[in-house]
């Protein structure tokens, strides 16, 4: 069997991302249904586009709209033929539903016809070969038991195997790759995934991470010299805008670690950001490499627990994804208002990510009621008396709190938004923040 270089893409941010969990979710909210590129996906498209990828001599595409819009940015000015495939369409999440329950929104597709009649998908290279032989529904009503996808998928990569050409793009879905690969980590929107395909799928390269283009590999990387793979980097950047920063190489640093920083965020400020880095800093001084950070809100119940107004979960959960957007290694999990502390989040994601240690991150004056036992970092905080270490369990302490940020608070941030203060929200929050919450 001959070896396939194959670059599994994620199609570009879908309007349905900015929606809550619980609504995209929802088998009835029908303005779900093959949803297109957001805002945010069209640029990670452009972004994509502008990079030299000239290598790519065929791309198979899933025939939902916002994998056919970013096959269409991506690849339209090389002249490449795009197939459209429709054994790459998106499954539900194994967590979403049972087989023959209703399928997710998101999942369902639209006929031929329907298609070729969008403007927006009018394009002569696309190749709508393969979908004629299909029936007009060729997308799944019901969720299908997990054989059935996999069969799909395994029929697929046969498929790609027996095609002539040497290095095929492939564009697709987050739950697709994932089974493809047989992973569990995270499939970043318009981030390359370089694998070898000669029966079974090998990820060479995840370029969530790297200011790259789909030609890494024929620039000197190492599947292309014979040498072994890169190691995986598994934080990747959650929004296209947002800062790379140098890989450090320090012969020191050992043990993989990932942060999860659970709580309100009711609103998420920048005193958010400062915690997370200073973390990462003081956990990296013990000799770990930090390869990602997680935000996870507590759910709208526990804020009304205590008394306080909550802003809505779709609010605060894009102000944290803006918030993470702002650097190269943080991102936002939404499964936080299903867990009531990052404690019990961490099993999951260290399942997720094999070889990496799970740190909670808490702030000096929440440390002061609820004491970390174990794998923490407590951060200072201005006012809040310092919390003892126990190196034994691992539970490292910031020496000083940030003097920018260190009494940063939402407390502060509501009080702000009562009186109008928007030059104290913008200070508090940052900008593009600020314009959501006034």
């Amino acid at each position: 069997v001959s070896m396939k270089r194959v670059i599994l893409i994620r199609h570009g941010e879908s309007v349905a991302q900015a929606v809550p969990r619980q609504e995209r979710w929802n088998p009835n909210a029908t303005f779900l249904r093959d949803a297109p590129l957001g805002e945010a996906g069209e640029s990670q498209v452009l972004n994509l586009a502008s990079l030299p990828n000239t290598s790519v001599e065929l791309v198979v595409c899933s025939p939902l709209t916002r994998a056919l819009q970013t096959a269409i940015g991506v690849f339209g000015k090389l002249g490449v033929r795009v197939i459209v495939h429709p054994n790459l369409r998106e499954v539900p999440s194994k967590h979403f539903g049972a087989e023959g329950a209703p399928m997710q929104q998101e999942c369902l597709g639209r006929t031929v016809q329907e298609l070729r009649a969008d403007s927006r998908l009018q394009r002569d290279f696309l190749d709508w070969s393969v979908m004629l032989d299909e029936p007009d529904v060729w997308w799944s009503e019901t969720v299908d038991s997990p054989s059935v996808v996999d069969n799909r998928l395994s029929a697929l990569g046969q498929w790609l195997v027996d095609r002539p050409e040497s290095c095929i793009a492939v564009v697709c879905h987050f739950n697709v790759i994932q089974r493809l690969t047989k992973t569990n980590h995270m499939v970043h929107n318009c981030s390359p995934i370089h694998c070898n395909l000669d029966g079974k799928w090998t990820v060479v390269a995840d370029c969530g991470h790297l200011d790259t283009s789909l030609r890494s590999a024929e620039r000197g990387g190492h599947e292309a010299q014979g040498q072994a793979p890169a190691k995986v980097d598994r934080t990747g950047a959650q929004c296209a805008r947002a800062p790379r920063a140098k890989p450090r190489r320090n012969p020191k640093i050992l043990q993989g670690a990932f942060l999860v920083n659970h709580g309100s965020f009711n609103p998420p400020h920048l005193g958010h950001l400062a915690m997370m880095v200073a973390a990462r800093r003081r956990l990296e001084s013990e000799g770990f490499r930090v390869e990602v950070g997680f935000l996870a809100m507590t759910c709208t119940a526990h804020i009304l627990s205590k008394g306080a107004v909550a802003f809505p979960e779709d609010v605060r959960e894009k102000l944290c994804r803006i918030l993470c957007g702002t650097t190269d290694w943080m991102l936002f999990d939404d499964r936080g208002v299903l867990n009531t502390s990052s404690r019990r989040m961490i099993p999951t994601l260290e399942q997720e990510h094999p070889g990496l240690v799970g740190f909670s991150v808490l702030g000096a004056d929440t440390a002061a009621r609820y004491r970390p036992r174990r794998d923490a970092v407590v951060v200072a905080r201005v006012g809040s008396e310092p919390i003892e270490e126990h190196r034994g369990n691992r539970v490292f302490c910031t020496p000083n709190a940030d003097p920018q940020t260190g009494d940063f608070s939402s407390t502060k941030v509501r009080n702000a938004l009562e009186r109008g203060d928007l030059h104290a929200v913008a200070e508090l929050c940052g900008e593009e923040a600020a314009a959501i919450l006034v």
